[in-house]
């Protein structure tokens, strides 16, 4: 094979791999657990949903799923674009139909079905500082142009419908990566490390040095530098990158769990910094994208 076509069909695995599936599911798990806490304090109901445990490991799993999220849409697109079959006519309509059915279905179960469910009816008023989307009627064209984000940051909750913020995040990102891989051919990597500096920077002063007086980021909130430190990974492993490779030993990943137990012990304020712990995770996928063949998965 010549070098010319090695580069247009990279020798790389792109078979499924379970261990990122198992990752994606035990992330899945805290994740619920999170939100149906929330759901709990909204009425409430007994909640931990404030408890270290609940609030931070939700937060943090979510940045891991923004990370697998950006790693495996990028080996997507790279995939058809070496096999000259990518279109993004063909993106965008695989991304509406297996995001927007099932979307609609929970924000209009959340408005029609849901409140006349005598188990699941709401008691008023809601938490300290949360507003039912009802006091403010505009706010369900956010829910219904697919922005569901906008109201949750404001403290606007549509009960049963708040997880679906995180696909409000990612589906913005998703219409501009695309032109991004493009437009920019040669340079993608280059854009990617320096949107990922930016938006760390401008994070980092609302963080630390001028935050506002309410506790919700917006740039810390929808990390988008975490889904780009995912795109990023994966242009990293499509193109065979000697330091994706490098990250294969066992004591890499030790390394990245201890560092993690670290910050997540000595986490005592809130909002988080995620791209830490986006770090970490990067890293932990790395090594189980270089080991998949060799890792026992189990029979079942």
């Amino acid at each position: 094979m010549s070098k010319k076509e090695n580069k247009q069909s990279p020798n790389v695995d792109l078979k499924k791999n379970l261990h990122l599936d198992a990752l994606r599911g035990v992330l899945a798990i805290i994740i619920v657990v999170l939100h149906v806490e929330i759901l709990k304090y909204y009425s409430f109901r007994p909640s931990k949903h404030f408890s270290f445990l609940v609030y931070s490991g939700g937060q943090i799993a979510i940045t891991g799923f923004f990370v697998l999220s950006g790693y495996f849409i990028t080996l997507s697109i790279l995939k058809a674009k070496a096999n000259n079959t990518f279109s993004l006519s063909a993106f965008y309509k695989r991304r509406i139909f297996r995001i927007l059915p099932l979307y609609y279905l929970l924000i209009l179960s959340s408005i029609f079905v849901f409140p006349y469910i005598e188990l699941l009816i709401f008691h008023y008023p809601l938490a300290d500082g949360f507003r039912h989307v009802d006091t403010n009627p505009s706010d369900y064209w956010y829910y219904l142009l697919f922005m569901p984000q906008v109201p949750l940051f404001r403290n606007v909750i549509l009960p049963f419908a708040e997880p679906t913020w995180s696909i409000g995040v990612e589906e913005l990102f998703y219409l501009v990566i695309p032109w991004i891989f493009l437009k920019i051919k040669n340079n993608i990597v280059s854009v990617l490390i320096i949107f990922i500096t930016l938006f760390n920077l401008v994070k980092s002063y609302q963080l630390y040095i001028n935050p506002p007086e309410t506790h919700i980021l917006l740039l810390n909130y929808y990390m988008y530098d975490c889904i780009a430190l995912g795109c990023l990974l994966g242009i990293m492993y499509f193109n065979e990158n000697k330091l994706f490779r490098s990250i294969n030993k066992k004591w890499h990943v030790l390394v990245m769990l201890i560092v993690f137990a670290i910050m997540f012990i000595n986490l005592k304020s809130k909002p988080i910094n995620y791209m830490p712990y986006a770090i970490c995770f990067a890293i932990i996928i790395a090594y189980f994208v270089n080991n998949n063949s060799r890792i026992k998965s189990p029979e079942w």
